[in-house]
C-alpha cells in the first residue's frame, strides 16, 4: 500500500524528460495502478469475509461436515489476490518495455524472464543496474513462489479453505500446487499472501521510486480542487517529498 501512495501516482502524474511520452508508457504504469487497486479491493472483501469462516468450523464440529460455501467463497477470492499481484508486476514488465525497448534483453512476452534476464545479467548496458539488482534480488527470493502459485490459480482448479481448529489460522489445499501431498497445502495462506504482498509492493516500490527519482524538474499543471463551480489549478515540480 505504501509503494502505491508513494511512487505509482507520481510517476503517472509527472511522466516525462528525460522519458519519452506515449501511450504505451502511460497504459503501462496506469495498468500496475489498477492491479494493485484491485488487489486493494478485494482485500476489504477478504477482510468481510473471514470472520464468517468460524461459521463453517462450527457446522463441521457439530454435524461432522460441512459444504464450506464461506471457505470456498474465501478461496476463490485469494486466488484472484495471488494473480493481481503478478499482474501488477507484468505491467512493470510493460513499463520496462516502454522505457527501453531498444536494451539488449527487453522482451514484452513473459514476466517471468524480466527476472529470470536480470538474475542471469542478460541485459545490456543501457538498462538501469538499480533495477537489474531489484529483479535479481526478487527472482533469487520470492519471485518464483509468486510465479508457482499463480501458475496453478489460473490453469488449475478451485481450491478450498478452512479454518483451523485453534482457529488461529486458515489452511488452504489445493492439488494443483505440486505433486506430493505436502506441496498441496499452505498452512497459513493469509500469512502467505501478506509475505509475498509485502514483497511485491516493495519491489513496485524499488522501481518506480528510481524512475520518478530520474524525473526532470518539469513544471506540470493539476488540478487543485473546484469550488463555486471554478477548476483550480496549479503548477507542480516532481520532488522527492511530494506527498509528506
Amino acid at each position: 500500500d505504501k509503494c502505491f501512495r508513494l511512487f505509482l501516482l507520481p510517476l503517472l502524474a509527472f511522466v516525462g524528460p528525460p522519458f519519452r511520452v506515449s501511450r504505451h508508457l502511460n497504459d503501462a504504469v496506469r495498468s500496475c495502478v489498477e492491479h494493485i487497486r484491485k488487489f486493494q479491493t478485494l482485500a476489504t472483501l477478504v477482510a468481510d469475509l473471514q470472520p464468517t469462516l468460524a461459521l463453517d468450523r462450527d457446522e463441521l464440529e457439530r454435524d461432522g461436515h460441512t459444504q464450506a460455501h464461506r471457505s470456498r467463497q474465501f478461496a476463490a477470492l485469494v486466488e484472484v489476490m495471488f494473480c493481481e499481484l503478478y499482474s501488477a508486476l507484468d505491467g512493470v514488465r510493460y513499463t520496462v518495455l516502454a522505457l527501453y525497448r531498444k536494451c539488449r534483453g527487453v522482451q514484452e512476452r513473459s514476466t517471468s524472464k524480466l527476472f529470470s534476464r536480470a538474475a542471469a545479467r542478460e541485459y545490456g548496458p543501457e538498462f538501469p543496474e538499480e533495477i537489474r539488482l531489484v529483479l535479481a534480488a526478487a527472482h533469487e527470493s520470492w519471485f518464483p513462489e509468486l510465479r508457482r502459485l499463480r501458475t496453478a490459480f489460473t490453469h488449475g482448479g478451485l481450491g478450498s479453505c478452512m479454518l483451523s481448529q485453534d482457529r488461529r489460522s486458515i489452511s488452504y489445499m489445493n492439488p494443483s500446487l505440486g505433486d506430493a501431498a505436502t506441496a498441496h497445502v499452505i498452512p497459513d495462506i493469509v500469512s502467505h499472501l501478506s509475505h509475498l504482498a509485502g514483497a511485491t509492493f516493495a519491489t513496485v516500490d524499488a522501481i518506480f521510486a528510481y524512475l520518478y527519482g530520474r524525473l526532470e524538474p518539469e513544471p506540470k499543471q493539476h488540478l487543485c480542487g473546484v469550488y463555486k463551480h471554478h477548476m483550480y489549478m496549479r503548477e507542480v515540480i516532481a520532488e522527492p517529498n511530494l506527498n509528506q
